[in-house]
């Protein structure tokens, strides 16, 4: 894979940097977009993603709103029952194969 030339200068004002995009890299990308802070995220692979999503072979996810965390589960049990209002929100928006329109 050709390597990307970097540029000489960095002119762009920017609040937060996250380096990698895991989900703990994008879980701080999120919240500090939420918080409208301007972000530039770093990451050094072609894929974003990382291993730090899996933990016992599961997965747990962790909800964020305005920089704080309102809700963490299981994944299960987050899309069966999602108790934040927030939470909800963001799953009723949500892109659904069971809602596409044909």
């Amino acid at each position: 894979m050709p390597r990307l030339a970097l540029p000489e200068t960095w002119d762009e004002e920017t609040d937060v940097v996250v380096v990698g995009c895991g989900y703990a890299g994008a879980v701080a990308a999120l919240s500090a977009l939420d918080a409208g802070a301007r972000i530039t995220l770093i990451e050094k692979m072609r894929e974003p993603g990382g291993i730090s999503v899996c933990s016992a072979g599961g997965v747990r996810v962790a909800v964020m709103y305005l920089g704080r965390l309102i809700e963490l589960a299981d994944e299960p049990a987050i899309f069966a029952r999602p108790l934040h209002p927030y939470t909800q929100a963001l799953l009723a928006c949500a892109p659904s194969a069971a809602r596409a329109p044909r």
